[in-house]
């Protein structure tokens, strides 16, 4: 009986400091992936060990996302705000992201990628960037703000002229413009594809009439 009963204690005890291990974790960390609320309705976050990864559907502005609290938006590494009407990317809108890795804004009706020419970008880490399924119809030196892409997808769109611009991305390794309306490929466009390229997709080209 003794033996029993020393045993349900020491597992009371087990319990009991578990729990207590358990609030003292939340409470190092109260705000965890929390949403500015008017985004709300449109914004998810979702928390891992690497960071935060945001998913807005359907917006019509990015200017919510710079209401973001400190503590989240600097551990920001994914977002993904597809679906919407954003007819240019303003980065003064996400200049807080300043860990922020990989950004998708797909189907969103975007016709210029940035709305404002910069020769710098307050995203130093930012290597990923896809604009596929929009209205492009162009890809000018403005994108190069963003020198450090690695992996750009401009694929689906309705691109008929590229800036021969690529040589600012000294570390890309996968493009992909598949799928627009070039007729053809200025030959100092594939002259200014670094060695560090990996992978190149132009499948799919439409010939403009």
């Amino acid at each position: 009986m003794r033996a029993a009963l020393l045993s349900q204690l020491l597992w009371a005890a087990v319990l009991h400091l578990l729990q207590c291990s358990q609030i003292s974790s939340s409470a190092q960390n109260p705000s965890n992936c929390k949403i500015p609320p008017k985004l709300e309705k449109s914004c998810s976050c979702e928390q891992s060990s690497a960071g935060f990864s945001i998913t807005c559907l359907g917006l019509n502005s990015t200017s919510g996302l710079g209401h973001l609290e400190p503590d989240i938006a600097k551990n920001v590494i994914e977002l993904d705000i597809s679906g919407g009407c954003l007819p240019c990317l303003e980065l003064s809108d996400l200049s807080a992201l300043r860990m922020l890795e990989v950004m998708r804004v797909t189907h969103s009706q975007v016709r210029d990628a940035l709305c404002r020419k910069r020769k710098d970008t307050k995203l130093p880490h930012l290597v990923t960037i896809d604009l596929s399924h929009n209205y492009l119809v162009r890809v000018d030196e403005s994108l190069t703000a963003l020198h450090k892409l690695q992996n750009i997808n401009l694929s689906n769109n309705h691109i008929t002229h590229i800036q021969p611009s690529f040589s600012a991305f000294k570390q890309l390794k996968s493009l992909d413009i598949s799928n627009n309306k070039l007729s053809n490929m200025n030959e100092q466009v594939l002259k200014d594809l670094k060695p560090s390229l990996q992978h190149v997709d132009i499948s799919g080209m439409t010939r403009q009439m």
